[in-house]
């Protein structure tokens, strides 16, 4: 089949007439004179007159045919042929190569011969490249959950593709195939060759093929399918592979207690093998452990260690190394506080004082005393609370608090309501003991996780607590001591009506809630719905009372909602600041990055962008201060599990797909499917050869004229 890369150039046919008109308005009549008898010169100029007319013509054919060649040749005709039978009849047709190499980490998998995917896809691309000649274009498009087209239109300089093909990394994103393809697609629809083909190397992950229903293919456009030698069908030889899937830790970490930290491990493999994990805490080794995990199981097991310094730590999970090395590490930071500075708030100070006590023996400072977190009246206590009254407390600045502790407050100015409300908003935490007339739930409505209503007697028949969230962290380590808290006798309580965002802790008997949760902003409330002294309950004499104050106090200490968090790679680490100084930003690879804090809307934000390496970051604060947050990887790359022929077949339904399994079977794949000769050069070549005729037989049609035998306008008879 014929076709035209460039159809508009046969416009040019149209200047095939011409030449045609230029002959018939340059062909003047003859003029006829009588000379005498010339009889016997008739016949031979008869036959000279015959031979002129037969070049003119000739030429005229010439001169169509130049045009008609030189048009066909700008228009980039081409012949296909399924057969491939087109190949004698002149160069091959040009091409455009797209080349999809997956990037996703599970392209960094080693096989028990040592070799990387990654490292055969690149050989494979380049026994590709090199069945290119020139004329011929290529592109690359790294495939991951953000593609990367490195030449955007494809070039004609192949060496330079080669060398970007070589240079190819992994990356610690996750694969997928659908948005390079797409993506693909989209460059193809703007190619000016007649060949346009893909090459799709990668390891056949599942994970990676999902989402293929949405690409549109173009059947004019070939598409190989390449994995890496031993990936496509059963493999010849075996990847192993395990990974560290999570960490599980204590909500609230504190020093001097040990820490349960449960390591949480899958093993991908389709036999049981043992695994042996480490731990390391400030780049020391504090553990290992060995254990045994069967066929694609996920099992668990703990370490347990105190940590004696206050303070930021890092540290880190690490299994023995196997066919992929990602997932082997599990980095983490944690922050224990030095000292939990607790602000509590009462009518009298008499109504703090078992409270106070429970939290420091030694008692409460005061606000803008002499008392200050690390001071030597405060050694050997985690805990520093501190009284305010009652009263306009906006002059405190309340940012210094890790806790604020409302018990028994009847009303508070709206300078205070505001500086709660923006404490919490900042991630701060708030415990409030419902006391009193409870009007408090007046000003703070906006606030509390429950609406308070009106109090309950329960003076002949007490109040009890009859049912708990066990697996709350306040809760969960005393199921020992529930019984003294049921035994606890409350004498009043506050009916609420808790809101749908909040949730009950613990409940009296009745269904009257009585420790209720809530959120606001970055912060969290807990309310205790009566008084936080023995005004209305015994509490503070039963043995669960310094428990319970110490656990809500580690759960709402600002300290532990105020770290920076986890993240996953391709998130965007942004975050609000309060100074236009720069900060500096450490990957995990060691390199630093200094970020300016730029003005976004109401709020100063740092913005990093996006976290493209996992593991751990590190964060220098210019006044010094240093913290860390993670990024990890999608541990669902994790899993190697492949697709087979007939798979990939099945979800490209829509797409014709050829597989080549082996470097060695490249050359000779696409040369036999690759189809189509290009005719424009043997075009020009025709043009060529009809413009020397045309010269020749014009020239010696001159020759003639000049001696005589032809003359301008006319001849006489």
């Amino acid at each position: 089949m014929l076709t035209f890369l460039n159809p508009l150039f046969l416009l040019g046919l149209l200047g095939a007439g011409i030449p045609i008109i230029i002959h018939v308005v340059a062909k003047r009549r003859i003029r006829k004179i009588q000379f005498s008898s010339l009889m016997f010169l008739r016949f031979l100029e008869g036959r000279k007159k015959r031979r002129f007319q037969l070049q003119q013509l000739l030429l005229l054919a010439l001169r169509i045919l130049i045009i008609v060649f030189f048009s066909l040749a700008l228009a980039r005709p081409t012949l296909r042929s399924e057969t491939g039978f087109a190949s004698g009849f002149g160069e091959r047709a040009k091409t455009t190569a797209v080349f999809i190499i997956d990037v996703s980490y599970s392209m960094a998998a080693y096989s028990a011969g040592g070799t990387a995917a990654i490292d055969r896809a690149k050989e494979t691309a380049l026994k590709v490249l090199e069945s290119l000649q020139e004329g011929d274009r290529a592109t690359l498009v790294l495939a991951a959950d953000q593609p990367e087209v490195i030449f955007n239109p494809p070039t004609f300089n192949l060496a330079r593709v080669k060398r970007e093909i070589q240079r190819i990394e992994t990356t610690h994103e996750s694969g997928s195939i659908a948005p390079a393809l797409n993506q693909t697609y989209k460059i193809l629809e703007a190619k000016t060759t007649p060949n346009a083909e893909i090459y799709l190397l990668s390891d056949g992950q599942k994970r990676a093929w999902q989402g293929m229903e949405a690409i549109k293919p173009d059947p004019k456009i070939k598409l190989f399918c390449l994995p890496p030698p031993g990936r496509l069908g059963p493999p010849d030889d075996t990847i192993e592979n395990a990974a560290i899937v999570g960490l599980d830790m204590p909500a609230i970490q504190v020093t001097d207690i040990p820490l349960k930290l449960g390591a949480r491990i899958k093993n991908f493999d389709a036999k049981e093998k043992e695994l042996f994990i480490s731990l390391y805490i400030d780049a020391d080794k504090r553990g290992q452990r060995t254990l045994k995990a069967g066929p694609n199981e996920e099992t668990s097991i703990n370490f347990y260690y105190t940590f004696r310094k206050s303070g930021e730590h890092t540290g880190y999970l690490a299994l023995k190394e196997d066919g992929l090395v990602l997932d082997n590490l599990y980095p983490f930071s944690l922050r224990l506080p030095e000292v939990i500075k607790v602000l509590t708030i009462a009518p009298k100070e008499e109504e703090t004082l078992y409270f106070n006590y429970a939290l420091r023996p030694a008692g409460p400072s005061r606000p803008g005393g002499p008392s200050r977190p690390g001071g030597p009246e405060e050694k050997g206590y985690l805990i520093l609370p501190a009284f305010g009254a009652a009263v306009d407390l906006a002059e405190f600045d309340l940012g210094q608090y890790d806790l604020i502790t409302l018990i028994n407050v009847e009303d508070i100015s709206a300078g205070m309501e505001a500086a709660l409300t923006e404490y919490l908003e900042a991630g701060g935490g708030l415990l409030i003991f419902l006391g009193g007339k409870g009007t408090v739930g007046e000003r703070l409505g906006h606030l509390l996780p429950a609406k308070p209503i009106t109090v309950l007697e329960g003076k002949d028949k007490p109040f009890r607590i009859v049912s708990f969230d066990l697996d709350h962290y306040v809760f969960g380590p005393f199921k020992s001591l529930k019984r003294g808290l049921e035994e606890s006798h409350f004498y009043q309580i506050f009916e609420v009506d808790p809101l749908p965002s909040s949730w009950t802790l613990a409940k009296f008997d009745g269904g009257h809630p009585a420790i209720i949760e809530g959120k606001w902003g970055k912060g969290r409330i807990i309310m205790v719905t009566s008084s936080g002294d023995t005004g209305w309950n015994n509490l503070p004499l039963s043995l669960f009372y310094l428990p319970l104050v110490h656990r809500l106090t580690y759960y709402l200490n600002r300290n532990f909602s105020s770290t920076p968090g986890e993240f996953m790679v391709g998130d965007r680490y942004e975050r609000p600041v309060t100074t236009e100084e720069p900060l500096i930003i450490i990957d995990p690879r060691g390199e630093s990055r200094q970020i300016k804090p730029i003005q976004k809307g109401a709020s100063l934000m740092a913005d990093y962008g996006r976290l493209s390496l996992a593991g751990m970051y590190q964060v220098n604060w210019p006044q010094g201060t240093k913290e860390h947050f993670v990024a990890r990887p999608d541990l669902s790359e994790s899993d190697l599990s492949f697709l087979n022929k007939s798979e990939i077949e099945k979800t490209l339904k829509d797409t014709e797909v050829r597989f080549i399994s082996s470097t060695e079977e490249v050359g000779d794949v696409i040369y036999e499917s690759r189809q189509g000769r290009e005719l424009g050069n043997r075009f020009l070549g025709i043009v060529l050869g009809l413009l020397l005729a045309e010269g020749l037989l014009s020239n010696r049609r001159s020759a003639r004229v000049g001696r005589g035998e032809v003359r301008r306008g006319g001849r006489h008879e």
